[in-house]
Order: C-alpha cells, then sequence, then structure tokens
C-alpha cells in the first residue's frame, strides 16, 4: 500500500474489521488502529466502502442505503410470502441509492475537498463529521 500512489489515484478499502496481527491470532486489530495507520502510511487519499469507515478515522466513504436494502428485502418478503414466489424466482437486485460519509478533517490533513452537493447530503443524512 505505501507505493499505492505509482499505481493508483484512489485506495478502494472494503473489509478491514477482520484484520488478524498475526496467522494463528484470534484477536482482531482495532479499526481504529488499522485506519490510523492507513492515513499515516497512504500517499493515496482511501475511500470506504461503509458509513463505518468515517467513524474508524477513514477520510471519506460510499455506503449501499439501509432504508433501500431493507424496502428491497420487503418486497421480496411478499412476494415469497403473499405471492408464493421461491427465492431463488427472485432475481438479484443491485443497489441503486447510496449514503455519503466524510471526515472534514481528514480531507483537511489531506488537503482535499468535494464538491459541495456530496458534503450537502453527507449533512443532510447525518453522515458529516467536523
Amino acid at each position: 500500500m505505501i507505493d499505492a500512489g505509482k499505481r493508483a489515484d484512489v485506495l478502494l478499502i472494503s473489509n478491514y474489521r477482520a484484520v488478524y496481527r498475526k496467522a494463528g491470532d484470534t484477536a482482531v486489530v482495532p479499526p481504529r488502529e488499522i485506519m490510523r495507520w492507513t492515513e499515516q502510511n497512504s500517499a493515496i487519499p482511501a475511500v470506504g466502502m461503509a458509513g463505518f469507515f468515517t467513524d474508524d478515522g477513514g477520510m471519506f466513504a460510499v455506503g449501499a442505503s439501509g432504508f433501500e436494502q431493507g424496502e428491497t428485502t420487503g418486497r421480496m418478503a411478499i412476494r415469497i410470502l403473499d405471492d408464493a414466489v421461491s427465492p431463488r424466482d427472485i432475481p438479484v437486485v443491485m443497489p441503486r441509492e447510496f449514503l455519503i460519509y466524510v471526515s472534514k478533517s481528514v480531507m483537511k490533513k489531506r488537503g482535499l475537498s468535494l464538491p459541495s452537493l456530496y458534503e450537502s447530503f453527507a449533512r443532510a443524512t447525518n453522515n458529516y463529521s467536523e
């Protein structure tokens, strides 16, 4: 990751909450420690794929909308229960709605800013931290 800036503009991070310090260890590295290390050692900005990314110290994240997930799941359940549709006959649904999460302090450390639309959306959904 330290030389990722030679190959990419952004580091996309998804599953970092189950990282073990060493093989055979059962305790995971605390997520905040991972984000602190990442921010200190990555030459390029990291973007997360879940809201807790910014809570853990990350700069910016785009996550699936829990509202959409619940609504979609509810519609599927109704089809299964009321219409006797087999779950295997219900097609996979790709998400269409997302939430934006922003940590202003981390963005400032990196000297980055976002278009006001992203900041406004993060603020409006209570996903913006100073």
